[in-house]
């Protein structure tokens, strides 16, 4: 960890000070600032300083959005309900292999502690086999329909997502299967 940080260290210095700035608003921000400095004329603004004191106006509105229209949504549409029940679903699963990666492959199949990072592997790999499938499926199906007949009903976006569901109850059945076979030699170190 500690060489990352310390080549982390050196990537930010060098791009914190070579790196333009290429933010939009940030730039005409800046360039109005400066018109006002020049010309005197407080009448220079740029669009992120007029929609901030829109938004500082209506703070109410703001904080509805943000903190009570998710639930409203949730509540009164089953589809988003189930999909959002089904994503924590999946998060908390793929989180807790941080913690049970560990347990089993270095407790109960023996990994030494250096080669107990391996089985994090294979998350890059899966996401370098889904990211290229992905984009087939965008460049073949979704941009032909996008020219074709402009953008889609909301469930053509689901399609993809109901053949990657499959995936994650696969994966849960292969791990569990190396648990139980290794938990009965497992068991019998225990004691």
């Amino acid at each position: 960890m500690y060489e990352l940080v310390w080549l982390a260290a050196v990537l930010f210095i060098f791009l914190f000070f070579l790196l333009p700035e290429t933010s939009t608003s940030n730039i005409l921000y800046r360039r109005a600032a400066r018109l006002r400095l020049l010309t005197g004329n407080p009448n220079f603004k740029s669009a992120s300083e007029i929609q901030t004191t829109h938004l500082q106006r209506n703070l109410k509105e703001i904080l509805f959005n943000a903190l009570i229209k998710p639930w409203e949504m949730n509540i009164l549409d089953p589809a988003i309900l189930f999909s959002t029940v089904y994503v924590a679903l999946c998060y908390a699963i793929f989180y807790s292999f941080f913690e049970a990666f560990p347990l089993v492959f270095v407790g109960m199949h023996g990994f030494s502690l250096g080669s107990s990072g391996l089985p994090y592997l294979t998350v890059p790999i899966g996401l370098f086999i889904a990211i290229p499938i992905q984009l087939v499926h965008f460049r073949l199906k979704v941009e032909p329909k996008l020219r074709k007949t402009g953008m889609p009903e909301p469930e053509f976006w689901l399609k993809p997502a109901l053949v990657a569901t499959a995936f994650a109850p696969i994966g849960l059945f292969i791990f569990g299967e190396l648990l139980a076979f290794h938990s009965a030699d497992w068991d019998s170190r225990l004691w």
